[in-house]
């Protein structure tokens, strides 16, 4: 079953692009972008990893600019909007949401009603959920509002400020999936500042890992570990791949990860934080990441 809602190509955040790459082309290799300077660092890069039980709720805030991935289940999002109105944030600059799990789009409805949305991605199918349903009325009360959305393996590439943005589709439609369909329709954000890459890739599981280690360098300096860190994953291949400095899992008291994958989170080189253990905060300066938890 196809989104929706209409595809928005002519979008209001300046310097989008649009492309369908439905071949074997490098994703999540930076690309150059009409406007963008690679070098010019002229702020700082924040992301939050919040902690809301085994959920996914993630602020990026540029200098000037916010991306929000995933909202969490329902009544998860209220910490995120608190901290945007505290700092005096009130406009979401780009909502994307990986997949249509309840742990990821329950709390985006809700987001609508306390903030100025700009602009959707959301991932090409839909389902018959109670929470869906409700981000989805929210999006119909405000067709003034871009949604684009995301398949067929097209990606999205824009930036803010000092930071570049991709985002990536599945090859593989729902009716294709064969391995838990809606983790691996999820889209996939890489971001880079200065000489830093984040990798942000919802619930992928080990099929669509495979074909993204197949398909590109997935190299980078942080990673939010996909499916909370579900013994199903394909955990150490993509830790493998990825090597990060730092790893952020979603997991929860009630369903931590297994002893296996807090052993090869041991085994890395980088340094691994669970949000069982509060929220996670990130900083980029462009050449080096400042990471802590409370």
């Amino acid at each position: 079953m196809k989104f929706g809602y209409k595809v928005i190509t002519a979008l209001l955040i300046l310097s989008l692009l649009l492309s369908s790459c439905g071949g074997d082309s490098a994703f999540f290799t930076r690309p150059e972008l009409d406007g963008f300077s690679r070098g010019a660092v002229t702020g700082s890069f924040e992301t939050i990893v919040y902690s809301i039980a085994k959920a996914d709720a993630i602020l990026l805030m540029t200098e000037n600019h916010t991306v929000i991935i995933d909202a969490g289940d329902v009544n998860n999002s209220g910490p995120m909007m608190d901290y945007l109105l505290a700092a005096g944030r009130q406009t979401v600059d780009c909502l994307i949401i990986t997949h249509f799990h309840k742990d990821h789009v329950g709390g985006a409805a809700k987001l609508f009603d306390f903030l100025e949305i700009r602009q959707v991605v959301v991932p090409d199918y839909t389902v018959d959920t109670e929470f869906y349903a409700a981000f989805k009325q929210q999006l119909d009360a405000a067709p003034e509002i871009p949604v684009t959305v995301l398949g067929g393996g097209a990606d999205l590439d824009f930036f803010f400020d000092d930071v570049q943005f991709n985002v990536t589709s599945s090859k593989k439609g729902i009716e294709d999936m064969t391995e838990k369909g809606e983790n691996n329709m999820s889209l996939v954000t890489t971001a880079w500042h200065g000489d830093k890459t984040f990798l942000y890739p919802g619930d992928v599981m080990a099929s669509r890992i495979a074909e993204m280690i197949r398909r590109s360098d997935l190299a980078a300096d942080y990673l939010k570990f996909p499916h909370h860190g579900a013994a199903d994953t394909g955990n150490k291949p993509l830790l493998d791949a990825v090597n990060p400095e730092y790893t952020v899992v979603t997991d929860s008291n009630k369903w931590p990860i297994d002893d296996e994958f807090n052993t090869i989170l041991d085994a890395a080189e980088g340094q691994w934080y669970s949000t069982r253990d509060g929220v996670v905060y990130c900083v980029s300066d462009g050449q080096k990441l400042s990471i802590w938890q409370e």
